[in-house]
This record gives structure tokens, C-alpha cells and sequence, in this order.
């Protein structure tokens, strides 16, 4: 844990740094705690905990660190490591505004809709995945989709886990059984799909989408078939 501590120092207000302001805490899980602040006039994330103990400052300069590597248009930014006035050493981060994937649901959204953000969902682990990165707490609590476009961003990197970090690893597995339990909240067509990555039947990101492609082609050709079959059939036994 040492190893981010060392690399990582908080930035100190200065006179290049807006102030911030209108902070306030809008959510508290254990000892982690995330305010909203506007800087700019824009809305930030700061993300920090409640004990301001070395330890937690390791972890949360090693969520920084594997944050901030990411660049994917389906994972939340992280933008900067710095320490805040009445809160301390933070994470900022851009801020979704959106609501999580179980209220978007409550929207009833149409199949192509849920389809889309099922295929936002399964990109975004593979990029995660391809940097070496585990997510850890895939749920959809840490799922938002943001009020313009529509857009899924994948949130909270508390318990992800890399190649090169000192904590317990945890097997890519873990990311592809809870995106099984993701696709059966969006209720999309990918049933078997979603059966086998509860079975842990796929063993990287990439089997998922092959097999979601091979799924949307069928979709798209079955009624055409299906056409074709009952204009032959119209024509004649003759034909057969």
C-alpha cells in the first residue's frame, strides 16, 4: 500500500484553484464519504473517508491511482488528488448527473434502450479488464445513467483490484457472474447469455460480447427467415 502513498501527494489550495463551494454530503456508506462541490460553476464529486488515518489515505491514493488511468466514455472521470478544506485529502471526480440503473429501470425503458446500456456495460468491463483491472462491487448502485443521452457510467473503483496492487486479487470471473445479474435486471434478450456468466461460463469479456453479437445477428435475421419459410410454404407443397 505504500507504494501509492509515496507517488501520490494532495494538491494544496492556491491561488491557481478556485474555492470551493455549496459542499455538501450527499452519501455515506461505513467510513466512506461523497460530498458535491462546484468549482468553476461546474459540480464535482469528492470522494474521501471519514477517518483521516494513514491507512485510509492509502486507500484512497490507491483508488486514485487506478482512476485515474481510465479513460473510457463509460467510466466515471477522476480528475485530481488533493486536499480539501473541512474535508481533507479527497478524490475529485466529474459529477454523473444521472440516477442509478434500478431507478432508470423503474422508467421502463424500451428493449433497444436496455440493449444499449447492456452493451455499454459489458465495453466498459472490457476496457477495465484489458488495463488489468477488476471492478470488485459491480451492482447497480454503482451503475448511473445520466439524464442527457441517456449514457451508463460505471462508479466506485473502492474494491477494484490491479495487476500491480499489493491487496487480494480478485479473478475477472467475479466482474462477468454480477454482469449476469445485471443483464436479468435489464431484462434483454441475452437469457443464455446471462445463464452462462452465472455458470461462470465465460471466462473474459470478449466471449460476452462475441456471444452478444452472434445473438443480436440472429435477432436481426429470424424474421426475414421466418419470411421466407412461409412464402415458400404460401407457394405450393410442390416447392418442398
Amino acid at each position: 500500500m505504500d507504494e501509492y502513498s509515496e507517488i501520490i501527494q494532495p494538491q494544496e489550495p492556491s491561488h491557481l484553484w478556485s474555492e470551493w463551494t455549496e459542499v455538501s454530503l450527499i452519501a455515506a456508506r461505513g467510513d466512506r464519504q461523497v460530498y458535491r462541490g462546484k468549482r468553476y460553476g461546474r459540480w464535482f464529486i469528492l470522494k474521501t473517508y471519514q477517518q483521516q488515518s494513514v491507512e485510509y489515505h492509502q486507500l484512497l491514493a490507491k483508488e486514485f491511482a487506478l482512476g485515474v488511468s481510465l479513460d473510457h466514455p463509460n467510466i466515471v472521470r477522476t480528475l485530481t488528488y488533493e486536499s480539501v478544506p473541512d474535508i481533507g485529502e479527497c478524490i475529485v471526480m466529474e459529477y454523473i448527473d444521472g440516477c442509478t440503473l434500478s431507478d432508470f429501470i423503474a422508467t421502463r425503458p424500451d428493449r433497444n434502450m436496455r440493449r444499449r446500456l447492456a452493451q455499454q456495460l459489458i465495453d466498459a468491463l472490457s476496457y477495465l479488464h484489458s488495463h488489468q483491472i477488476v471492478h470488485g462491487d459491480l451492482k447497480p448502485s454503482n451503475i448511473l445513467i445520466t439524464h442527457n443521452g441517456n449514457n451508463l457510467k460505471l462508479i466506485d473503483f473502492g474494491l477494484s483490484t490491479a495487476d500491480d496492487s499489493a491487496y487480494a486479487k480478485r479473478e475477472v470471473r467475479e466482474d462477468i457472474v454480477a454482469y449476469g445479474c445485471i443483464l436479468k435486471l435489464l431484462r434483454t434478450p441475452y437469457l443464455y447469455i446471462r445463464k452462462r456468466c452465472a455458470r461462470e461460463g465465460y471466462t473474459s469479456c470478449e466471449q460476452v460480447q462475441r456471444a452478444m453479437q452472434k445473438a443480436d445477428t440472429l435477432c436481426r435475421w429470424w424474421p426475414l427467415g421466418l419470411g421466407i419459410i412461409c412464402l415458400l410454404m404460401a407457394s405450393g407443397p410442390s416447392l418442398f
